[in-house]
């Protein structure tokens, strides 16, 4: 998620949302309907559900997936 920056107007920043925070603190996540989710959402979840220890954002950066997620 790109977020507006505070120290320069008309800049944005890349900022984790709440997914990806999710993944890196090891918070639930509840999807309703995952069935009916675009294949974007799906292929994203995929590999989480099956026990990946890495997710790549859109950003391009590694993040490593808790233990309890």
């Amino acid at each position: 998620m790109f977020v507006q920056s505070k120290e320069q107007p008309g800049e944005f920043r890349w900022q984790p949302g709440s997914v990806t925070q999710a993944i890196c603190n090891g918070f639930w996540v509840v999807v309703e309907d995952v069935d009916k989710a675009s294949p974007d959402v799906q292929s994203i979840l995929l590999p989480l559900l099956e026990g990946a220890s890495s997710f790549i954002t859109g950003h391009g950066e590694a993040i490593r997936v808790h233990k309890g997620f």
